[in-house]
């Protein structure tokens, strides 16, 4: 069972989630008391809705960005 704390960031999470290959994790709160779960799901929305606060972002950008990550 993977578990984080509410206070994890996003960023952070995603890293795990890549790391461990998981697909979610639970979230609990600083006493311990579970909040919910998160999922790539969630944050795949959460990158959805970034991008729509941007205006012409393609593929072309993101493909760019990891072409430049594997060097």
């Amino acid at each position: 069972m993977y578990v984080v704390s509410e206070t994890t960031t996003v960023k952070r999470v995603a890293e795990e989630m890549l790391s461990q290959k998981v697909s979610a994790f639970l979230v609990e709160d600083s006493m311990g008391r579970m909040k919910g779960i998160i999922t790539t799901d969630d944050i795949l929305k959460l990158f959805v809705a970034e991008l729509d606060k941007q205006t012409g972002v393609g593929i072309k950008a993101i493909s760019h960005y990891f072409m430049d990550a594997e060097t």
